[in-house]
């Protein structure tokens, strides 16, 4: 049996360009291997940081220059867990593939998938390359986070072709 999506989810998905949902219709979601922890340092320890890790290089990072934050795997925590530094450390996170190639202009991609998620009382960010983009859900709402996304992308599937 198929759900139906909340009113305000659909108002938003109807209202998408019709090049949004074809990308979201195209969408298949790929699930990470293994947990991750997103770390923030102060950007003072990056280079302590880089030392420590050795050759086990982040996932993904940012430093702003006050702040370095980055995504580790989990066989890493320990690592991370044993320097004496300022560090704030989440998760377990899920790592959640987003298998679909966007141009950078397209239009409202990210609200509906961030709209699907809310409404399933999910928490999530985005990391956006060039030719994938990825979801860091909680671990704990992993389940709750695809069967909300999978509905969405069903829906507009439904959507792109008409019925």
């Amino acid at each position: 049996m198929t759900q139906a999506l909340p009113p305000p989810l659909r108002y938003l998905l109807e209202s998408l360009p019709a090049s949004t949902i074809a990308a979201l219709a195209a969408t298949r979601i790929a699930i990470g291997e293994a947990p991750v922890f997103i770390v923030a340092a102060p950007s003072c320890e990056r280079n302590r940081i880089a030392s420590t890790l050795g050759a086990d290089t982040p996932i993904a990072s940012i430093d702003d220059g006050q702040e370095f934050s980055f995504v580790i795997p989990e066989f890493l925590q320990t690592r991370i867990d044993a320097l004496d530094a300022n560090l704030q450390v989440e998760g377990p996170f899920d790592f959640l593939r987003l298998d679909v190639t966007l141009p950078w202009t397209t239009v409202g991609y990210g609200a509906a998938i961030f709209a699907a998620l809310a409404e399933a009382g999910v928490s999530a960010g985005m990391l956006s390359g060039f030719s994938t983009d990825y979801l860091l859900i909680p671990s704990a709402k992993h389940t709750a986070a695809v069967q909300a996304l999978g509905l969405m992308f069903r829906l507009a599937r439904d959507l792109a072709s008409g019925t």
